[in-house]
């Protein structure tokens, strides 16, 4: 095994150690304030203590990236005003307004289909709508859309395609940027036209960062990015002195380097001071607010009873006795039926939660030991299998919490 693989090895190892570490802190801080969690969070807790952490070797640990320098523009960076979009006379989204400034880092977010790669396409000018759309003073644009990994030149190698684009920059430095981006040793000499599509989005990605500008636009710009190339990445932004305009489904990326966020929703753009998390405690706060006011209108509106006329039996209070009696069993059979699916449902997730956590931690055992990497058969089935693993927890777990929820919920009614 050459210098390059070996490496390539340590860093995949590395990574799948630090996505498992993730995950099981999330699991904790997830469901510490759950008492039905309680063991499996202290077993994820005693977990991560005795945990031996690989560390990566101190060459993987230099590699870095800084953007090229740019010219400094004027103070406002983009405005939209009164912007529509529409496909086939179905609107995306209507009446956009913003105003971004020199600096300013934005996160798009908003569910699928609601318009986020349509909105970055028509700020970099690659797509028509109606409305006042113009940028600063000095503005250089660079943007990244998954399409461009067709629009490379086939016959070139990585590098080459890489060095040509970037200006003021030495090969090493390139060949510096390409390692972060997962092409090591005689790898950056390959044609682009044999490398897959993931590879190609790479070679993409990073011969747009070459390009000095001061407005970046990126549309998932991690998609085929492992977690040290996202930390590279990442960092960059986080120093980066132009402005950044980003659409990406992951979080814990944007989270770290974005001051602003857009939300698409039902056709139109919010715009939130903060990053991810601030635009999520807003949403929650919001939506909490909003169910206090219905719950408050619906008691408001909820007829008064009048007092009953009584008769002889009301007075020896037996007739009462057993009408409450029917009544409070007729809720309790109502409640039943509505619980039931549910609790089905939560019983079912919970097995098999128990029985991919069983799984999850045997594999975490394998993956603890430094042997499992050296034989890279096993090591990359065993990491398939852990994946795989993690992911049908993930879905299962939100089964679990989405049950959870509607049983308190039905019960809060009740």
């Amino acid at each position: 095994m050459d210098k390059a693989q070996r490496m390539e090895l340590e860093r995949s190892a590395y990574d799948n150690q630090q996505a498992m570490i993730k995950q099981a802190e999330q699991f904790i801080i997830r469901f510490r304030a759950k008492s039905t969690k309680a063991k499996q969070v202290q077993s994820r807790v005693k977990q991560l203590e005795k945990l031996e952490r690989l560390e990566l070797s101190e060459s993987e640990r230099t590699i870095h990236f800084s953007f090229p320098p740019a010219m400094p523009s004027g103070r406002d960076i983009l405005q939209m005003d009164q912007v529509n979009k529409s496909f086939d006379n179905k609107k995306v989204f209507r009446d956009v307004c913003l105003s971004l400034q020199r600096g300013d880092k934005l996160g798009v977010v908003g569910v699928n289909g609601a318009g986020k790669t349509t909105l970055l396409k028509i700020m970099a000018g690659l797509e028509a709508a109606e409305g006042d759309i113009s940028l600063g003073h000095n503005v250089v644009l660079t943007y990244f859309g998954q399409h461009q990994a067709q629009e490379l030149y086939g016959e070139s190698s990585i590098l080459d395609t890489v060095y040509h684009a970037a200006q003021d920059m030495t090969v090493t430095k390139v060949r510096s940027l390409l390692g972060a981006f997962l092409f090591t040793g005689d790898e950056v000499d390959k044609q682009v036209q044999v490398l897959s599509g993931g590879e190609k989005s790479r070679v993409a990605l990073a011969k747009m960062l070459v390009k000095p500008a001061n407005l970046m636009l990126l549309d998932e710009p991690t998609n085929h990015l492992d977690i040290t190339s996202q930390e590279v990445l990442q960092e960059a932004m986080a120093q980066y002195e132009g402005s950044i305009i980003v659409v990406s489904h992951n979080r814990a990326f944007v989270n770290s380097f974005v001051n602003k966020v857009l939300e698409i929703r039902d056709g139109r753009a919010i715009l939130h001071e903060g990053n991810i998390d601030d635009y999520l405690a807003a949403r929650k706060q919001l939506e909490e607010d909003k169910a206090g006011q219905q719950k408050k209108e619906k008691s408001q509106k909820k007829p008064q009873k009048s007092a009953p006329v009584k008769t002889e039996q009301d007075a020896s209070g037996s007739g009462d006795r057993k009408e409450d009696r029917r009544l409070r069993a007729q809720r309790r059979q109502q409640l039943n039926s509505q619980l039931k699916p549910w609790k089905n449902k939560a019983a079912a997730a919970e097995k098999q939660v128990e029985k991919l956590e069983k799984r999850k931690e045997e594999l975490e055992v394998l993956m603890a030991d430094p042997d499992l990497y050296a034989d890279q058969p096993r090591w990359l089935k065993v990491s398939k299998e852990y994946n795989e693993a993690a992911k049908q927890l993930e879905r299962q777990y939100a089964v679990w919490e989405e049950a959870q929820g509607k049983i308190e919920e039905v019960e809060n009614e009740s």
